[in-house]
C-alpha cells in the first residue's frame, strides 16, 4: 500500500507554512487562504482551515532511508523538540516490524514520528535533509470499533494485517510502504504522548493492492 495523500484540518494555515515549510524544509504543493499543500517525497500532505471544529490531533509517519535514524534524529532535533517516553527515551525499537523511530509533534499538536523501516531497500549516503523524507508511512484512523473498521478496510483495499498487528485496541493494515494504524477512540497515542485518539475530519487517498487509487475518509 502506498499513501498518495493524506488531508487534514488545522486552525491556521500560516501557522502550518511555517512550520511545514519553513521549519522542516517541505516544498508548497498549493496555497490558497484556506488551504495548504506540502510535498513530502513521493506523497502529499495538505491541511484545510476550518475555525469551528474542537481542536483536532493527529497521527502521521513519514518513511525515512532504513540506515539514517541517527541522521534523522540530529535533523529533526535542531528544529523542534522531540518527543521522550516516560522514561526519558526519545529513540524507539519495533523489533517486530524491523524498524526504528522517532517522535515530534507540530504546532497543532499532532503526532508526528520519522520511521527507519530496515526490510526497505531504501539506505542513503546522501546527507539528512527534507528531501529524506520519502513519502507519507502511516496515517492513524480512530475509530470505536477496532475490528469492524480493520474489516471494511480490508475489503475496500485487499491488503492483510501487518505483522500479525491486531487486536480490539490497535491494528495496522498495509505494508512497509504504507500503513493504516487503526485505534479505539481514547487511546494515548505512542510514546506517552498524552494526545488521545480522537474522531476526525480526514481524507486518505492510497493504492490498493492491485495498484488501484483509493479513497478513505
Amino acid at each position: 500500500m502506498r499513501i498518495e495523500s493524506i488531508t487534514l484540518v488545522c486552525g491556521d494555515i500560516g501557522v502550518a507554512e511555517k512550520f511545514y515549510a519553513q521549519q522542516l524544509g517541505l516544498p508548497i504543493s498549493a496555497s490558497t487562504p484556506d488551504h495548504i499543500g506540502f510535498k513530502v517525497g513521493d506523497s502529499q500532505l495538505h491541511f484545510f482551515r476550518e475555525h469551528d471544529r474542537q481542536r483536532t490531533r493527529y497521527h502521521f509517519a513519514f518513511n525515512i532511508p532504513e540506515n539514517q535514524l541517527a541522521e534523522a534524529k540530529a535533523w529533526i532535533a535542531e528544529r523542534t523538540p522531540l518527543i521522550s517516553d516516560a522514561g526519558g527515551k526519545d529513540e524507539f525499537d519495533f523489533p517486530n516490524w524491523n524498524a526504528h523511530s522517532i517522535y515530534f509533534s507540530d504546532p497543532f499538536g499532532n503526532i508526528l514520528e520519522v520511521i527507519a523501516r530496515h526490510d526497505l531497500k531504501n539506505g542513503s549516503t546522501t546527507a539528512f535533509s527534507s528531501r529524506s523524507l520519502l513519502s507519507i508511512s502511516e496515517i492513524g484512523l480512530p475509530c470505536e470499533d477496532v475490528p469492524a473498521q480493520v474489516d471494511q478496510l480490508r475489503q475496500q483495499l485487499q491488503i492483510g494485517i501487518f505483522r500479525n498487528s491486531n487486536s480490539a485496541e490497535f491494528a495496522a493494515i498495509g505494508t512497509d510502504e504504507g500503513l493504516a494504524i487503526i485505534v479505539k477512540q481514547g487511546r494515548e497515542w505512542y510514546p506517552n504522548t498524552g494526545v488521545l485518539a480522537t474522531d476526525r475530519p480526514l481524507e486518505v487517498r492510497c493504492t490498493d493492492s492491485s495498484g488501484q487509487l483509493q479513497v478513505v475518509t
